[in-house]
């Protein structure tokens, strides 16, 4: 036992010895980010909201209180999403799935038939998350996205973690990649990366 928590412990330290990076004026607070979020679907109305990384369900939980709102959140972590599954049991806005984001989003897009907004925090967190074939799948999510003909609101959390390495990939890649498709907007704020359709901007 003493073993098994040292290992632990010597995770946490290597997690937080990494990520514990200097943000411009502090980094944000959730709440900060939530009402971005909140203000982006009032905005625009937009019908979906797709989350990857649902981790608590904090953030689901906030949106779901719009009604006229359907919220899909995936989480690769089988413990978290078995949490998530009893929180939102009886929410009838709520659509859980458990599993890789960069697979399971294929299957929600033909589902959409309005304006979306995507959250996009799928990525590993430390203790207690998943790591799945990469540290992000961010990449992979952007691409299932960008690919439709539709185009959405697409938010990309913890934007200082983008510096192009465990896989993330720079803000600069990110930003090429938009500037190739053409048909978004790219600005960085908030310690969140926001894709906007031109004509939303």
């Amino acid at each position: 036992m003493q073993i098994i928590k040292k290992i632990i412990k010597k995770a946490e330290l290597i997690w937080y010895s990494r990520y514990r990076l200097v943000y411009p004026g502090g980094i944000p607070p959730i709440t900060k980010k939530r009402k971005l979020i909140q203000m982006y679907l009032e905005k625009f109305g937009a019908k979906y909201f797709i989350e990857t990384g649902t981790h608590f369900g904090d953030t689901t939980d906030l949106i779901s209180k719009n009604n006229d709102c359907t919220c899909y959140s995936i989480e690769l972590d089988f413990v978290l999403y078995n949490k998530a599954i009893e929180r939102f049991r009886k929410k009838q806005n709520v659509r859980l799935f458990h599993g890789d984001s960069s697979i399971i989003l294929e299957s929600i897009l033909p589902e959409l038939c309005g304006l979306a907004l995507f959250w996009l925090d799928g990525h590993f967190s430390g203790p207690g998350t998943a790591y799945g074939k990469n540290e992000t799948p961010i990449l992979y999510e952007l691409k299932i996205i960008l690919k439709q003909e539709n185009t959405f609101i697409i938010l990309i959390d913890d934007a200082r973690l983008f510096n192009g390495k465990n896989n993330y990939p720079s803000i600069i890649e990110i930003k090429s990649l938009i500037a190739k498709d053409g048909r978004y907007s790219f600005k960085n704020s908030l310690d969140i990366i926001q894709i906007m359709p031109k004509e939303y901007a």
